[in-house]
């Protein structure tokens, strides 16, 4: 599908009737290129299920517009912050075994 029209704000003071009017057209014309863009993508359709091909998937619409920087992420994971001190660091990077016997 296309984009949405956008078009620019116009003045009160600038919308004569023959501009409202082609505003009026514009609108009109924009929404049957949304209704021809609908339907070719169902004729595209069906002439890949007579191909035997599969037809488009159907995708829901995004949900992320609705998701607010307020509601906590599940999906992002907090780096853990653990103090310690650096020599009990550098003893757990010694190999288990360095050689030595204890007897």
């Amino acid at each position: 599908m296309s984009k949405l029209l956008q078009l620019p704000d116009i003045p009160e003071a600038a919308q004569t009737p023959l501009v409202k009017e082609l505003l009026g057209i514009i609108a009109q014309l924009a929404e049957k290129v949304r209704q021809h863009e609908e339907t070719i993508a169902q004729l595209r359709d069906e002439i890949a299920v007579l191909k035997g091909e599969k037809k488009r998937p159907q995708f829901k619409p995004s949900q992320l517009d609705n998701w607010t920087l307020d509601k906590p992420n599940p999906f992002r994971f907090e780096k853990a912050v653990i103090p310690d001190e650096p020599e009990r660091i550098s003893e757990r990077l010694k190999p288990p075994f360095s050689g030595e016997t204890g007897v």
